[in-house]
């Protein structure tokens, strides 16, 4: 809303930590977890409302990775190659 950008779909969050998906979903108030301000409560209202979808998506196959991890030359070459075969995709259905 602030970028004035409209979408009728729910904005989708892939993410690769199974307790952060966790932790955004349930409330739950425990030793460990009290420490988060309720200001971040506001993910979880955004989930209630079905305006974000936080879903799953393996390391191996997170193409983010490579823009915020450390990656070995192997790894960040796999990950190039599959953004390029991604995108040549892509544009194929657009066709």
């Amino acid at each position: 809303k602030e970028l004035e950008l409209q979408s009728n779909e729910p904005t989708q969050i892939l993410v690769d930590n199974q307790p952060a998906i966790q932790l955004s979903k349930h409330k739950m108030i425990k030793q460990r977890t009290k420490h988060i301000e309720l200001k971040y409560d506001w993910i979880k209202e955004q989930i209630e409302e079905k305006e974000i979808i936080v879903s799953y998506k393996d390391t191996k196959n997170n193409l983010a990775d490579m823009f915020t991890k450390v990656l070995s030359y192997a790894s960040h070459r796999q990950d190039i190659i599959r953004k390029v075969l991604w995108d040549i995709y892509s544009l194929s259905l657009k066709s």
